[in-house]
Formats: structure tokens, sequence, C-alpha cells
């Protein structure tokens, strides 16, 4: 069995990848907005993100910009665990991820 996250975002999705792409030394892959998909959204909605996903080493997760129809909760879009061996590793990464704007 393999669990896998899937995060959503309100229209900043690929700002967040960028930075969780530069934090962990993961790249953005499988990239679709929703003009990529012809997906019926407002025209506002259609360089958003349908779909990517961010692989690297030890990283995988999908994450998109949930369309129009779909209400986002604050607070309880989803947690995730990074699991490091190296304290000296974890601590940098710690750092970096807690520049987060």
């Amino acid at each position: 069995m393999k669990t896998q996250a899937y995060l959503a975002f309100d229209g900043n999705c690929q700002e967040a990848l960028n930075f969780y792409a530069d934090s962990l030394g993961a790249e953005i892959k499988n990239r679709q907005t929703y003009a990529d998909k012809k997906i019926d959204v407002p025209a506002s909605y259609r360089d958003r993100l349908q779909h990517a996903e961010l692989k690297g080493k030890g990283v995988h997760f999908m994450a998109y910009d949930a369309a129009p129809d779909t209400p986002l909760t604050e607070g309880t879009k989803i947690h995730l665990s990074i699991d490091l061996n190296d304290k000296n590793e974890a601590k940098e990464l710690y750092e970096k991820l807690s520049s987060s704007p």
C-alpha cells in the first residue's frame, strides 16, 4: 500500500510548488492547467493548476488549485510529515520551510 498526499490551494499552487521544489530539492512534474484540460471554469481560473506533482529524492506529492465549486476550509487542507535521519539536515530543512511567505 502507498499513501500519497494531495494538497489543495486557492490560486497559489504554482507559487507553493516552486517554494517546496526549491526547499526540498525536487522537481515539478505533470503540470496541467485548467486550460490544458478544457474544463468549464471562469477565465480567471484558466492559468491555475488543475494538477501537478512534486517529485524528488524521498518526496512525492500531488497538488492543485481548487475549482470554484470546490470549497476549501482554512486549516484543514492537509498535514504532511517529513522524516529525516540526519539532525543537521532536519534543522536546515526546518529553517527553509519556516521562511515560507
